[in-house]
């Protein structure tokens, strides 16, 4: 075999594996920017809240999930649900969430204290959705950075075709 047998085959070579490394990385970054995250059960302790002596809760101190926008940049947080470590759900009349923010407080101490608590256990669960950073909310832009994918999937398979069927398609065109 001379060396001009073997051109073709380097050239098919590069462009399967650049267009591999090109659909890969494309796929990852789609993936990121139009895929929502689930976090289930994040442990929160309530006692920074806890009054010191009392049988009640600070109503003003500020909890902040980990995935909150002023830790990560990923916003917003969506389906909130808090429980107590038995997991029975807080509901949302006894503490006031911010989404956008990620942060939350308590709001109705009778809740809260050790009585109605179920001892003087401070732990407590937290599950939610998030983006992350960069995250595409517009359904259209979605739709076309799928589209981007599946053209380049397309244009790299008509490549591999092209290259083993190329006297077949000369053929075909009468040439």
């Amino acid at each position: 075999m001379e060396t001009k047998d073997f051109k073709p085959m380097i050239m098919m070579f590069l462009v399967i594996t650049l267009g591999l490394a090109f659909i890969t990385a494309n796929a990852n970054t789609i993936g990121s920017a139009t895929l929502t995250y689930q976090l289930n059960n994040e442990s929160i302790s309530i006692a920074p809240a806890r009054l010191a002596g009392l049988n009640n809760t600070n109503l003003t101190y500020q909890f902040t999930l980990s995935k909150a926008f002023n830790n990560t940049g990923e916003t917003p947080i969506t389906s909130f649900v808090w429980t107590n470590a038995s997991g029975y759900v807080i509901s949302a009349g006894n503490y006031s969430f911010d989404g956008a923010t990620g942060r939350f407080n308590i709001t109705n101490n009778n809740v809260f204290n050790t009585t109605a608590w179920g001892g003087n256990s401070n732990s407590t669960l937290a599950s939610y959705v998030f983006e992350m950073p960069g995250y595409i909310d517009d359904s259209g832009t979605n739709a076309i950075m799928q589209l981007i994918t599946l053209i380049s999937i397309i244009g790299l398979l008509l490549a591999v075709i092209g290259y083993f069927n190329w006297d077949r398609i000369r053929d075909l065109m009468g040439r």
